[in-house]
């Protein structure tokens, strides 16, 4: 955070560009981890094919990709994805553990600026 202070002179947080569903929403469901309500249009997740929730047709709710693990490190709530999240810097790369439609998947995402 200081090296950051100093370089831009503010702290800026690290993002992939997707926007979490409320924690409750995912306890109501008996899941664990984060659940993808909504991915910025134009961000590293949508460019890497992270899917948000959806309207079906008929107005049935799709659940969005389910990220399990950043980097190999199991994620299990909001706060465990910020934590691992906040370690990376802007340009890295980050491995997101997805679950969707029963099955996992591994998707590389660059890491960008919450600004």
């Amino acid at each position: 955070m200081v090296a950051e202070l100093i370089k831009r002179g503010k702290v800026v947080e690290p993002t992939i560009g997707v926007e979490p569903a409320p924690e409750q929403w995912v306890k109501r469901l008996g899941l664990k981890g984060v659940l993808v309500l909504n991915v910025l249009p134009g961000s590293p997740a949508a460019k890497a094919g992270i899917r948000p929730m959806r309207r079906a047709s008929g107005g049935r709710i799709v659940l969005g990709d389910l990220i399990v693990a950043l980097d190999d490190t199991d994620v299990e709530s909001a706060d465990d994805y910020l934590d691992v999240l906040q370690s990376h810097r802007i340009g890295d790369t980050v491995s997101v553990t997805v679950k969707r439609e029963g099955s996992r998947q591994k998707i590389k995402v660059a890491v960008a600026s919450a600004e």
